[in-house]
């Protein structure tokens, strides 16, 4: 069986995570969430519940070791992280070198499905200045290119292409310039959502 992933990062989570373990990104919406955990009545603590003076007193006060005088500053304030991060997402913000190496083979393991059954991964991106209303005039087509050469149009402005290709390339997709004008392009029959060259 197949281990849920994060959507934005690929990350294969835990069953009952409600949060990508590396990303931080929130796997569930709330009504998905509100599905998964029909029982779950609100009795364990939400980020927003930080707001109340004395509950964020409380939560730290349980966050802080016993022997926090042993503690050098950078490890009490790793364990304060860590404590508060798990209490409130079920994630170890600080995995281990053997954890983030199953994450990565793990990736790679999923890479190799997606190839075998030829269908490229959903790609969350960050939102770009290209998004924004007033600034589309400045933007450029761009295409990701997956590794099978399948082909989707994405609006970028020329500075981020660096960032994004940097995101993109951990599931094996490329960015180049559009070139629509010179190469005919046909929806591909795999995705239609994609197109291939004709």
């Amino acid at each position: 069986m197949d281990l849920p992933h994060c959507k934005n990062c690929g990350t294969p989570c835990l069953v009952d995570a409600r949060y990508c373990r590396k990303c931080g990104m929130a796997l569930y919406s709330q009504e998905e969430l509100a599905e998964l955990y029909p029982d779950d009545n609100g009795e364990g603590l939400e980020f927003d519940d930080l707001y109340d003076f004395e509950t964020l007193k409380e939560v730290i006060n349980d966050a802080v070791p016993e022997n926090f005088k042993e503690l050098t500053i950078e490890r009490l304030r790793r364990h304060i992280i860590r404590s508060i991060w798990r209490q409130f997402t079920g994630i170890d913000p600080f995995p281990s070198t053997q954890e983030l190496i199953e994450q990565e083979q793990e990736h790679e393991r999923q890479m190799q499905i997606y190839i075998e059954r030829n269908e490229p991964p959903i790609l969350l991106l960050p939102r770009t200045h290209g998004s924004y209303e007033g600034i589309n005039d400045l933007e450029r087509q761009y295409h990701l290119v997956w590794i099978n050469g399948m082909v989707r149009h994405i609006s970028l402005m020329p500075e981020e292409v660096e960032y994004i290709q940097s995101i993109v390339a951990r599931d094996y997709y490329n960015l180049e310039p559009c070139d629509c004008d010179k190469v005919k392009y046909v929806p591909s029959e795999i995705n239609p959502n994609f197109l291939r060259k004709a």
